[in-house]
């Protein structure tokens, strides 16, 4: 049983965490789910989770960030291979990858960029109406 209990305990580590998002310099860690929960209008590829108080999130390939100053852009859609979709004011974009696996990837790594104020996956929650 003691075995069994390290062993399981081996595997969590080494497959856990591996869908998560950044919210102000936190991690938040997702799970995958097959679910129809959150049904939006449009039919494009979606990734499916429950966050940690286990709210139905989606993810698509789309993210929003916001840089100190515009100098690197051309470098991180280039990197990243992303186009601007939006761009709102004092330097925030919403940017558009091929997936939205590689939204959340580009997401997560530039927001750990120096001059990346925040980086995250343009998030689809399901409404709680009162």
């Amino acid at each position: 049983m003691k075995k069994l209990c390290v062993l399981l305990g081996c595997v969590s580590v080494l497959f856990g965490g591996e869908f998560y998002y950044m919210n102000g310099g936190k991690r938040v860690e997702l799970t995958p789910v097959e679910s129809d929960a959150i049904a939006p209008r449009t039919s494009q590829n979606l990734l499916r989770f429950k966050d940690a108080q286990g709210k139905d999130i989606a993810i698509p390939n789309r993210l929003l960030v916001k840089l100190k100053d515009c100098e690197n852009l051309d470098k991180y859609l280039k990197m990243y291979e992303m186009k601007i979709v939006k761009e709102y004011p004092n330097n925030t974009f919403l940017l558009e990858t091929d997936s939205p696996k590689l939204a959340m990837d580009a997401a997560n790594a530039l927001s750990q960029k120096p001059d990346v104020i925040y980086a995250q996956p343009d998030l689809i929650k399901k409404w709680n109406l009162r």
